[in-house]
């Protein structure tokens, strides 16, 4: 062998050598695959659903992943911890979750979620008075005249708090529907401890619940007979857009007073009905409301401070009847659905 060809090929040796070693020292991880688990499912409408992601790959890639969701309404998300919410109104029916390695960013797994309608208890009657909710504390009301399809869905005792309900109408003269404690003959508010109220929702916009409508906290009480709202919210009408709170234009009568709890501002309101549909028949009877000065959709109902304020004012209670969170709508076509709805009788207030 001449001496250049040994010096050649001692050369090509050793660059295979060099370039064998590189590879043998390359050890930077690899993604060859994101696997989402489950891969298919179903979540109802205002819901929830965890996924998890495995990352495959040479060299023990990481395992983060970065989540996203695609398909679905404002209110549709999923947090980095891969808990996916499905909003009470999606109005999509499929929605893909997709899990992107924080590794190698080309590589992703995607989920496919088919949205559903939750299970619930439909209503369409006229109650003519409280009806239980088997299973749980708390009772229904639905009153209704005039209009179709008129409907109360009550999600059950184990879904969002316990006494949520979704309420749809069409067309009525006047449309309640309402869930929570009923005590019938009961004694004063004392005797229920603090009654707080905590409340999720969405609803249809603005001017579908016709020239009156109220969103909140409602009841009656005998012996005096009175009619009590605590207004959260409501659906505006041809007069005043649904930010702006309503006043005695739409309630009638005069303003009793006001006062600050929960975060707000709340105008306190004192009206009569003369010869008008009560708990005790057609009646003439007094209505108390607190009307929030910022309407909210969410939040806790410090409902007893209501009580106390109005006791203050003159304003007194009798032998408690009920005491609901209700939708109440005066015409026009819409819906009210609450993702979270539970009621608390607690011996102390809370701060």
């Amino acid at each position: 062998m001449k001496v250049s060809s040994y010096f050649l090929l001692l050369a090509v040796l050793s660059l295979l050598f060099l370039g064998c070693e590189e590879i043998l020292q390359n050890t930077d991880p690899v993604v060859t695959d994101v696997t989402v688990s489950p891969s298919t499912t179903t979540v109802a409408k205002g819901a929830n659903k965890t996924f998890t992601a495995a990352v495959t790959g040479q060299n023990d890639p990481a395992q983060t992943v970065t989540w996203s969701v695609t398909g679905g309404v404002t209110g549709t998300a999923i947090t980095s911890a891969g808990v996916l919410s499905v909003s009470a109104n999606e109005t999509t029916s499929t929605l893909t979750v997709k899990a992107t390695s924080t590794v190698d960013t080309t590589k992703s797994g995607t989920a496919t979620v088919t949205v559903t309608v939750p299970d619930g208890i439909t209503f369409t009657n006229n109650t003519g008075g409280n009806a239980a909710l088997s299973g749980s504390p708390y009772g229904y009301e639905m009153w209704t005249e005039g209009g179709n399809n008129n409907k109360l869905i009550w999600y059950g005792p184990n879904q969002r708090g316990g006494a949520a309900f979704r309420a749809e109408w069409n067309n009525p003269n006047d449309f309640l529907g309402r869930v929570g404690y009923f005590w019938g003959n009961g004694g004063s508010y004392t005797t229920y401890k603090n009654i707080y109220v905590d409340f999720a929702y969405t609803r249809s916009g603005r001017s579908t619940a016709g020239n009156y409508s109220y969103i909140g906290i409602y009841g009656w009480s005998r012996n005096p007979l009175i009619e009590y709202y605590i207004v959260e919210d409501w659906f505006g009408n041809q007069w005043q857009s649904d930010t702006t709170p309503m006043g005695t234009a739409t309630t009638g009568g005069s303003e009793a007073g006001s006062f600050t709890v929960d975060g707000a501002t709340y105008k306190i309101i004192k009206s009569t009905r003369t010869n008008a549909p009560s708990i005790n028949g057609t009646a003439t009877f007094t209505q108390y409301f607190s009307i929030r000065q910022t309407p909210r959709k969410s939040g806790t109902i410090s409902v007893t401070k209501h009580f106390e304020k109005w006791a203050e004012l003159s304003m007194e209670l009798g032998n408690m009847y009920e005491c609901k969170f209700l939708v109440e709508a005066g015409g026009g076509t819409g819906w009210l659905e609450l993702s979270n709805l539970e009621f608390f009788q607690e011996n102390t207030p809370r701060n």
